[in-house]
């Protein structure tokens, strides 16, 4: 990825042969250990989670800079969602 570092966090079984990878936020890393609860609670699989922090979206995923969504580009969205959903 060339300058392109992100940290990695490990959880669960680095045997398991179900690997869950997710991009993280440092605002997401507090509530991963909760995430890593439920998903025990919810499945009866061993696993190994990975969480990689992305420190700046634009810079680390995109091969190009993506602006931030507006509020106009949402309720456009929407729009033609309920639409898309109203021809169902």
């Amino acid at each position: 990825m060339g300058d392109k570092v992100m940290e990695i966090y490990k959880y669960g079984n680095d045997q398991a042969s179900m690997v869950l990878i997710q991009m993280v936020g440092e605002h997401e890393l507090p509530g991963i250990n909760q995430e890593i609860i439920e998903i025990r609670r919810l499945t009866n699989i061993e696993f190994l989670f990975i969480a990689a922090k992305v420190n700046n979206w634009n810079h680390d995923l995109s091969p190009w800079n993506c602006g931030s969504i507006s509020v106009n580009m949402v309720s456009e969205i929407l729009r033609i969602y309920e639409t898309s959903e109203d021809t169902k």
